[in-house]
């Protein structure tokens, strides 16, 4: 699980590597890296899911991916605070 305070930015990072894969796509990156990003972001959910606290977790998965595809803003969507957007 994530902290309640954190989970819509949770979603809203999650949402935003998938803007970022769409992008890549767009971009016609090489099918691999797109298939690794995929691939890392696909554990992402399970620890929204879990019921033990893997906040920190998921925070250190996005730092990873933020640094190994040059997207920060990633990051910064889940280290918004009251990030309300809609959810």
């Amino acid at each position: 699980m994530i902290k309640k305070e954190k989970l819509n930015n949770a979603l809203y990072a999650l949402q935003a590597l998938m803007v970022h894969a769409r992008s890549m796509a767009h971009e016609k990156v090489d099918h691999k890296l797109l298939a690794e990003l995929l691939d890392d972001v696909e554990e992402l959910p399970r620890l929204i899911a879990v019921a033990e606290d893997k906040t920190d977790d998921f925070k250190s998965a996005l730092t990873d991916l933020s640094e190994q595809y040059s997207c920060p803003y990633i990051l910064q969507q889940f280290e918004q605070s009251n990030n309300l957007n809609g959810f």
